[in-house]
């Protein structure tokens, strides 16, 4: 039944339901302290308790035997204290994430990396982690982001009109899978506002992850991402 919970913990989340979010990670029995307490840091992160999460996560993490734990488990719990610092203290969250990327591959956590070191105008760094990273929509984006904040928009601009030419037809078709990433290609990319904007708020209907208010605030929709 743990599984169920923390899937339901995941979903809720997505959800932008914390509270009850945090009810599904106390319903765990039989997991290591190591995954109860990343469930609940998760919580704390939504509710916007990003201090509070890192405190505990990086109380913890010195005690756990790394060499027995599960590898993925762990991988987790290094990305969530990434998720924690990256507002607060980018160095850690860009160590934290990259330590969790050394156990595990991940899309998110890859993406989510890139995010702190554009954050901090770490481009070729940013270049770096992207060539190791699989071909997966966020890191496609973010790699067209890459090379227009370097200055490369005109080497790139078929690679560009190419991903504005599916966008656009995803939006005709109204298929929001990745309204995320199509609000930022709009935002980082090609400079269209209102259509970033109608992105943004259409995603917020259907997702409300951390990083999805962090975007809805960014480009003035927090209005319609308050909790």
């Amino acid at each position: 039944f743990d599984q169920a919970w923390l899937l339901l913990a995941s979903i809720q989340l997505v959800r932008g339901n914390p509270e009850q979010a945090e009810s599904a990670c106390d319903r765990l029995r039989n997991v290591p302290t190591l995954v109860a307490v990343t469930c609940r840091a998760r919580t704390a992160i939504a509710r916007g308790e990003h201090a509070h999460a890192l405190k505990t996560l990086t109380a913890l993490l010195p005690a756990v035997d790394k060499a027995s734990a599960n590898p993925e488990a762990l991988a987790w719990t290094l990305s969530v204290v990434g998720d924690a610092a990256a507002a607060l203290d980018p160095a850690l969250a860009i160590d934290h994430y990259e330590q969790s990327l050394e156990m595990v591959e991940s899309t998110q956590v890859r993406a989510a990396l890139i995010d702190v070191l554009l954050t901090v105008d770490r481009l070729a760094a940013a270049r770096r982690v992207l060539e190791t990273g699989h071909n997966a929509l966020p890191l496609a984006v973010r790699r067209l982001i890459v090379a227009v904040r370097m200055g490369e928009a005109d080497v790139i601009a078929d690679d560009i009109e190419q991903m504005d030419h599916e966008f656009r037809h995803w939006i005709a078709d109204k298929d929001w899978a990745h309204a995320r990433e199509m609000a930022r290609f709009y935002i980082d990319v090609l400079d269209r506002p209102e259509l970033a904007q109608r992105l943004v708020r259409i995603n917020l209907g259907l997702q409300r992850e951390p990083e999805d208010v962090s975007l809805a605030r960014r480009i003035g929709e927090c209005s319609s991402c308050a909790r």
